[in-house]
């Protein structure tokens, strides 16, 4: 799964000094196997949030970090799934609520970040632009029903592998609908784009220093 990236914008009131995140907790259902938070700064990786490598939904728990990691305002906290839906006959679907909900054979690609100090942001989440779904299905596979909803076009598709491929370049590149929401669950206000249709964030993948927990155990090759 490409992960879905929140820049922490300025719109979204997070402290001009930042948060300092404390804990972790990652989610998904039944498929997960494993998820990992990636830490951008000025478009580069600088560290890992969380990583769990072997994930159960049987075993989730809440990570104590320490030290705290910091996060300022433009920086882009990245998570990305990985699931294993070889056994299934059917279209594994990562839906937003609003297309019909979230069932435990769906899936979710979540990390619960506990923060401090205390600011106005509740929840950010983020998926595919549906306008930009709309016109893959349509270019793509030749899905012309414009009343058809996101999750009954992607239950159409024979996924092969070409087809396959074909979406997830489009995950890659295609702009996303952002929800930053606050404590009272309204989105933040003054957006420039209203959250909808807003690009991707430029990151790199370039090599970074792992810093240990110290609450984690050194390995024989540390």
């Amino acid at each position: 799964m490409k992960p879905f990236s929140h820049q922490l914008h300025r719109s979204a009131h997070l402290p001009e000094q930042g948060i300092y995140i404390f804990g972790s907790q990652l989610h998904a259902h039944l498929t997960g196997r494993k998820i990992f938070s990636s830490h951008y700064r000025y478009g580069v990786k600088i560290g890992e949030i969380n990583r769990d490598d072997h994930y159960s939904p049987h075993w989730q728990h809440i990570v104590h970090l320490n030290p705290y990691i910091h996060v300022v305002p433009g920086d882009v906290i990245s998570t990305t799934c990985i699931y294993e839906t070889l056994s299934r006959d059917s279209v594994t679907l990562l839906i937003d609520v609003r297309e019909g909900g979230y069932g435990i054979e769906d899936e979710m690609c979540v990390n619960y970040i506990y923060y401090f100090p205390v600011s106005e942001v509740e929840v950010c989440k983020s998926a595919v632009d549906n306008a930009s779904l709309h016109r893959h299905f349509h270019n793509k596979y030749d899905i012309r029903q414009t009343s058809l909803p996101i999750y009954q076009k992607y239950a159409s598709v024979n996924w092969n592998e070409k087809n396959t491929l074909l979406l997830k370049e489009l995950f890659a590149v295609a702009p996303l609908n952002i929800n930053c929401l606050k404590h009272d669950g309204l989105p933040f206000p003054n957006h420039p784009l209203n959250w909808t249709g807003v690009p991707q964030p430029r990151v790199r993948m370039t090599p970074f220093t792992k810093q240990r927990d110290r609450n984690e155990c050194p390995a024989l090759n540390d």
